[in-house]
């Protein structure tokens, strides 16, 4: 519908003046717009019921919660190409008020399972890691990736952008429940 394509339009033009990397999707454009969000979203701890706001309200605002981090960053990773699955969790964390919530955050597919071997994925997962401690440096200990029937997923959780860096994880949490976003039938190119 026609408000459904204005709002993609916006994130498309909003993504394309973060992401200055010509070519071929691959790991630094989605380190491009995690580092973005970082230095320029405010998280806030909201109640549970909460009904996020749009993506376009988001990047007005440049603020939101969990729920709101993890549309914004799947609506401009998609933009770009990347296949994103939005990821529900049973953390218990307490919101401002102290209540306990649950967590959204995403995952981005890094490799298909397309001929891949569990040695070639070894080396992909290797290669986003030297990737990300040369980013980031010493403070990427630990980086955290999933495999399912689709590929090998590499979690993003653009909440802790401020401080963090790709591949952390911050709460032990149980899946709930998930969504997949953006195309199918793709490698990303690591490094271009």
């Amino acid at each position: 519908d026609h408000e459904e394509k204005k709002v993609a339009d916006e994130v498309i033009i909003h993504t394309s003046k973060i992401v200055k990397r010509n070519g071929a999707l691959h790991i630094y454009k989605i380190f491009d717009i995690y580092d973005w969000m970082g230095a320029n979203m405010e998280y806030l701890s909201v109640p549970e019921d909460y009904e996020p706001r749009s993506v376009s309200l988001t990047l007005k605002a440049l603020k939101g919660d969990c729920k709101n981090f993890a549309a914004t960053f799947t609506a401009m990773a998609v933009s770009i190409g990347a296949r994103i699955n939005i990821v529900d969790t049973d953390t218990v964390c307490l919101n401002s008020q102290g209540d306990p919530i649950g967590h959204r955050y995403t995952l981005v597919r890094v490799a298909t399972n397309e001929q891949k071997t569990t040695e070639e994925f070894k080396l992909i997962k290797k290669q986003i890691v030297k990737a990300i401690r040369a980013k980031y440096g010493k403070k990427a200990k630990d980086i955290s990736f999933t495999e399912d029937s689709e590929g090998l997923w590499l979690v993003i959780d653009p909440t802790g952008s401020k401080e963090g860096y790709p591949g952390e994880v911050y709460f032990k949490h149980k899946l709930v429940s998930s969504e997949k976003f953006g195309t199918e039938n793709h490698d990303m190119e690591l490094f271009k």
